[in-house]
């Protein structure tokens, strides 16, 4: 029993069970993925395009986002009534399932700190190619080939409680912004890799602890319904997380270029030997994006730390016991 849900029954093994049914196509939510495909389309679009068409100054980014927010209204409202739903919405009346999956949006958003914040600092700053920019984001996805089984198995530990595993990855995720924050002019990518070492041990803590912490309150038979939910948000979350800091960049870097500019004219005539305009401006343009960038870096950071307290109200979940035996299959399912 499952503590702060209901008690699940364990199901009786089938030996059809891992056959195709295809009698249960037709009775999928077809209609109501006809709404789905093209809201998740519009939105993703609104969503990838906000920043460079300015938003709501852009009539693709406006009509895009109604239209999209439109149709997602009617696709969530088919999937509630509807008997066999692509995503469940009634299982997020469980706390670890609806505190879970808005704690993955916000991770989501934090983790595109680990690439998108240096590819935004090197790319313009430093002339970085993608291919340059290449090993920037290896640090961090090659250990996770190794590190994603080893903080699973260390949750299958009895004295293990995977909420603070998920609070220590966060905290290093954190600390790895903290330590992005301090860039300045002369960083190229050597100077990422602490950095990015963080976020390849913390991300892995984070991620697993919290897949583990919302697919322990669900049955077994239910597994699908989670897989729509993590799915779906995970696709959403990812463009969400990128418009959002590509957005905190653009306005903290109109806002610096705003202030330097400003303190430059006010010293300008005391300077015997001022830069030339153009050569000003460029000087400008590439301060006020080191500070936006480090700005970014402080935010995210302090998001990261704003999630452990949510983190730790979570439902204490014991890891699962291994020596308990199979459930037998019984005579008349195999028949």
């Amino acid at each position: 029993m499952l503590k702060g849900d209901a008690k699940i029954d364990v199901p009786v093994y089938r030996e059809d069970e891992g056959e195709i049914q295809t009698d249960r196509f037709p009775q999928a939510n077809w209609p109501g993925l006809a709404f789905g495909v093209p809201a998740f389309a519009l939105i993703t679009v609104a969503l990838d395009q906000g920043v460079r068409l300015d938003w709501f100054n852009s009539p693709l980014v406006v009509v895009s986002l109604v239209a999209g927010l439109t149709l997602l209204g009617a696709y969530l409202l088919t999937e509630w009534y509807h008997p066999t739903p692509f995503i469940k919405l009634q299982m997020l009346s469980r706390r670890n399932l609806a505190l879970g999956f808005t704690l993955f949006i916000c991770l989501l958003v934090v983790l595109t700190s680990s690439m998108m914040l240096p590819m935004t600092f090197l790319g313009p700053l430093q002339s970085y190619r993608p291919l340059q920019m290449a090993p920037i984001g290896l640090i961090v996805a090659l250990p996770q080939l190794v590190l994603g089984s080893v903080v699973a198995l260390f949750l299958y530990r009895k004295w293990v409680d995977a909420r603070f595993v998920f609070a220590g990855g966060l905290l290093l995720i954190a600390l790895a912004c903290f330590s992005g924050a301090q860039l300045t002019s002369d960083w190229n990518r050597d100077q990422f890799v602490i950095a990015q070492t963080l976020q390849a041990f913390g991300q892995p803590m984070a991620v697993v602890s919290l897949l583990f912490l919302c697919t322990s309150v669900v049955h077994p038979s239910e597994g699908p319904y989670v897989s729509g939910n993590i799915n779906t948000l995970r696709a959403l979350g990812s463009v969400f997380g990128g418009a959002v800091v590509g957005q905190l960049v653009t306005v903290r870097q109109r806002f610096h270029a705003e202030m330097l500019l400003d303190h430059a004219a006010l010293v300008g005539n005391s300077v015997p030997l001022a830069p030339e305009p153009a050569q000003l401006m460029g000087i400008i343009g590439q301060q006020a994006l080191v500070l936006s960038v480090a700005d970014a870096y402080r935010v995210l950071g302090v998001l990261a730390l704003l999630m452990v307290p949510f983190v730790l109200r979570l439902t204490y979940i014991p890891a699962p016991d291994l020596q308990a035996p199979a459930p037998q299959s019984t005579p008349s399912s195999q028949g």
